[in-house]
């Protein structure tokens, strides 16, 4: 008999949950887990406030905030983490270090880890692990993935490129829902002023997503959770645009809340997503029993299948059409949003990704 290793997880500690959903996971296949937080969030806070004193001190924020500060910022915290996480690891004495991005680790400490543990190294990335090398000139993601044994990837757009880095063994391993955080349920009288929505759009503003909301202004039932988009509706509504944006970071428990009290739940990618990489909210959406009209994402059909298990729409210009149909036919929004449910239990929650990797490991 195979015992389940022992695993240390090193990954970021955000309001999201990613680390504390894979470290459940784990623990539910036997796994022993020992989680390390290689960034945390009160240390990340202190930064943003020292970023914004030193650029009122210099009156120059432009110079505060370009890729050299950021970058000088990756390399104290990188150089930081790495000594606690190999001190974590001759401690703890895993079978496996699995590694959520960690796009700050550096070279060295993945050498270490290997040489005083004899652990197997896994990586594995939801995002874009290019970003920052094209933003900031910051290579270090791309330097360490070829020194993992294992690395999975999102979306499977970034197989070749990785592979002419020197990554030999990739994985797809897309998103995936936590029942824990994401489930249905019924929204008390006394909070469905904070949480209900006719239709609702959770994520912080980027481009993509304006362009799609900016079709809904009309509206009167939309309202928005992230952070940006104050500004967004400022510039457009003005004061009548307070309405609509309901705060900058939810738990993920009140992210469920929204889910479960919107009539119509929007979901818009990030251009990082070409060949199969659906986001987390694309699974947490139906995980949480609610309905879901998503932008189209090549290959997506392999996930969750458009039209049966959740909507979708080609360009922001459907999105109007697609939510006054849906808002006038719940049967068809309860058919769908049963269906995805299913669905994603069946093959989509971190239990069945940290499966993944441990048959491949």
């Amino acid at each position: 008999m195979i015992m389940p290793p022992r695993i240390l997880l090193a990954g970021p500690e955000w309001v999201a949950g990613w680390t504390e959903s894979t470290a459940r996971a784990l623990g539910q296949l036997g796994c022993t887990v020992e989680v390390f937080y290689y960034i945390r969030t009160g240390v990340t806070r202190q930064v943003q406030l020292g970023r914004k004193w030193l650029a009122t001190l210099l009156g120059r924020e432009k110079k505060v905030t370009s890729p050299w500060i950021r970058k000088l910022y990756w390399r104290w915290t990188g150089v930081r983490a790495g000594s606690s996480l190999i001190v974590a690891a001759r401690e703890f004495s895993p079978d496996v270090v699995l590694v959520l991005k960690g796009e700050i680790l550096k070279p060295r400490t993945l050498a270490l880890l290997r040489q005083g543990t004899g652990a197997s190294l896994a990586a594995w990335w939801v995002d874009d692990p290019f970003a920052m090398e094209r933003q900031d000139g910051w290579r270090n993601a791309v330097t360490c993935l070829p020194l993992y044994d294992h690395v999975f990837v999102f979306d499977k757009q970034y197989f070749s490129p990785l592979k002419k880095r020197g990554v030999k063994r990739l994985t797809f391993l897309p998103c995936a829902a936590d029942p824990e955080f994401y489930r249905p349920q019924d929204i008390a009288d006394s909070e469905r002023g904070a949480y209900a929505a006719t239709v609702s759009l959770v994520g912080m503003y980027y481009e993509n997503r304006g362009r799609v909301v900016e079709q809904l202004l009309d509206e009167p039932g939309l309202r928005v959770w992230g952070t940006g988009w104050e500004w967004f509706f400022n510039n457009r509504l003005g004061k009548a645009g307070r309405t609509r944006v309901g705060g900058d970071v939810l738990r993920p428990d009140e992210v469920s809340k929204v889910y479960s009290s919107s009539v119509v739940n929007l979901n818009t990618h990030h251009p990082q997503s070409q060949n199969g990489g659906l986001n987390s909210r694309a699974f947490e959406i139906p995980a949480a029993g609610a309905f879901q009209l998503t932008d189209y994402v090549n290959g997506m059909e392999e996930l969750l299948e458009p039209g049966r298990e959740v909507a979708v729409y080609m360009t922001p210009q459907q999105v109007p059409e697609l939510v006054r149909r849906y808002i006038n036919d719940p049967d068809s929004r309860n058919r769908t949003a049963r269906a995805g449910y299913e669905r994603v239990l069946a093959q989509h929650t971190y239990r069945h990704r940290m499966a993944t990797i441990l048959s491949s490991l």
